[in-house]
């Protein structure tokens, strides 16, 4: 078991740092292209791409550049000609980490600040077209991501790295109707969140171990809290079947142990299960049938350019690994009709552009299927 070194544990000003810092060597290093593994274009025009049978899809594309220097947007996309429904603009200057989407169809997106826009305190609601609604300010950086349970939305805000605050909305009048503080012994720095139907999960972190922290979205109380060690530096929880499965980012750290995902079983007596996956420091993924496909990036220290995507069988154990490019960068990733797609920004190569990307295991191959300058987040609506 290690302490500080296994938690993803900042403070807003060294959260900056390492923000830019990430952002700039992405743009600098996102390059190389290994033998092993071919990238192609398709037509832009193609008719039959994606199949979903939502009528939307959406992207959250950064540092798109303007005549005024650059801006953040969301866009609403036809699944299936990809043509462009709506842009709207994001909040300039800032970071957007994660946005989703209410069982109304409405989506949320909340922001991460900095040193153009520290103190942001904004949530944004937009409809099922992507046009904006309503403007909240629940409390100081809502950026990690808003979940739906019970009629409610649960709005998790890291505040000041000592202590978090989850802010409480109907879903019908889009009022905040509570607040319920997030604090831990030495302290809560707010990782991530996700919610089941019958509870609301909050990772967080301190110098010296990781908490758990469980609230019941009918009654908007906690109910539960448990200490984690060996590392929780998550960044993504999935959601699968009632249980809660934790991406830990941070797993390169402990070479000799590597804790990769940790699957949290809700309930009276709840449970944490560590398990190694192909690979160390998943970044986001997803579960589709039975297996847990993540794409894996370790620059969050000591970035050795390697990046890849690995599929974990839930029922067996059995795992795959799939190197990618070296510096490789992709900011999400999604199934869609069968198809793993993932969002890329900041390639310097000249045959590749920003966009959605199509990887297929079988092939080894990245086919680009939209060129969309600035694609960083992706969000699918459930069927």
């Amino acid at each position: 078991m290690r302490g500080v070194n296994d938690l993803e544990i900042r403070m807003p000003a060294q959260r900056l740092i390492t923000f830019w810092a990430l952002l700039l060597s992405a743009s600098i290093l996102a390059i190389g292209c290994s033998p092993e593994l071919h990238i192609t274009k398709t037509g832009l025009t193609t008719t039959e791409r994606f199949n979903e049978t939502s009528d939307r899809l959406y992207v959250v594309s950064m540092f798109v550049e303007t005549r005024r220097g650059h801006k953040n947007e969301l866009v609403t996309l036809d699944p299936e000609s990809y043509e462009t429904i709506n842009r709207s603009d994001l909040v300039y200057g800032t970071l957007v980490f994660k946005f989703s989407q209410d069982p109304q169809g409405r989506i949320w997106t909340g922001y991460s600040g900095t040193p153009e826009n520290y103190n942001t305190k904004r949530v944004d609601i937009f409809d099922h077209n992507g046009s904006h609604v309503k403007t909240l300010e629940p409390c100081s950086w809502p950026d990690k991501e808003i979940t739906f349970a019970a009629g409610w939305a649960f709005i998790p805000c890291y505040l000041n790295g000592f202590h978090a605050r989850m802010v409480v909305v109907d879903l019908s009048s889009l009022e905040i109707v509570k607040t319920i503080e997030l604090e831990a012994e030495p302290r809560f720095s707010l990782l991530a969140a996700a919610a089941t139907e019958e509870t609301v999960l909050v990772a967080g972190g301190s110098d010296t171990h990781g908490t758990l922290v469980m609230i019941d979205p009918h009654s908007m109380e906690i109910s539960q809290t448990i200490d984690v060690y060996g590392g929780i530096s998550v960044r993504t929880i999935v959601v699968h079947d009632g249980l809660f499965y934790m991406l830990n980012r941070g797993s390169h750290r402990s070479p000799e142990n590597p804790l990769d995902l940790h699957i949290v079983t809700p309930g009276d007596s709840p449970t944490v299960t560590s398990h190694q996956l192909a690979a160390r420091s998943p970044v986001f993924g997803f579960i589709e049938g039975d297996q847990l496909w993540a794409y894996h990036d370790p620059a969050i220290s000591g970035d050795s350019g390697s990046r890849a995507i690995s599929r974990y069988d839930l029922l067996t154990g059995e795992t795959e690994l799939w190197p990618l490019p070296d510096y490789w960068w992709a900011g999400d990733m999604a199934w869609i009709d069968g198809k793993i797609i993932l969002t890329r920004r900041h390639s310097l190569n000249p045959d590749e552009t920003d966009g959605l990307y199509e990887f297929n295991p079988e092939t080894g191959e990245l086919i680009q299927w939209l060129e969309l300058e600035g694609a960083q987040l992706l969000l699918v609506p459930d069927e």
